[in-house]
């Protein structure tokens, strides 16, 4: 009886990740250059000198770059001087980083970035089984960062390499 109950629990925890909904995460749309491809913004709860981040990321079709926005909450008045994805030993840096602008709230000081990654880095960083890690360096060259929890992580890499694999198709 216990393992039949044991089973039926492990079936169906394996119908829920496998059966999980995408909505939530991601949607396209079509237009006159292409498809694009809009990941839903995500928050990620493990950072590290920041108080709050959140990312998102948008993908036209027929184009070799990923375009990766970027929500941070400082203690500090500062800027984002450079960006980078990190995934185990693999690091990449991004190119045409901008401040789209700089707020004060209670909370601190929330910056949004966007900066350019090529679409074959990303799809690597999803496909490893190593959480994505958000790097930044600020003004003053200190660093924060943000990744994964590990539990999270795999639920993420299952959803976002599912959209990628139907981007690819």
């Amino acid at each position: 009886m216990k393992r039949l109950v044991l089973i039926i629990g492990l079936i169906s925890f394996n119908i829920s990740i496998s059966g999980q909904s995408i909505e939530k995460r991601y949607t396209s749309h079509l237009t006159e250059k292409g498809t694009i491809h809009f990941f839903r913004p995500k928050q990620l709860d493990r950072t590290i000198n920041m108080d709050d981040f959140s990312f998102d990321m948008s993908y036209l079709s027929k184009s070799d770059t990923v375009i990766v926005n970027c929500s941070l909450t400082l203690p500090s008045e500062t800027l984002v001087k450079g960006m980078s994805l990190k995934n185990g030993n693999h690091e990449v840096a991004c190119y045409d980083q901008r401040m789209l602008y700089r707020d004060v709230t209670k909370k601190g000081y929330i910056l949004r970035v966007t900066s350019k990654f090529p679409y074959s880095s990303v799809k690597s960083f999803f496909s490893s089984a190593s959480p994505l890690m958000f790097c930044f360096t600020l003004a003053d060259d200190s660093r924060c960062y943000a990744t994964y929890k590990e539990s999270k992580w795999k639920k993420e890499q299952y959803q976002v390499t599912k959209i990628i694999n139907s981007i690819d198709f």
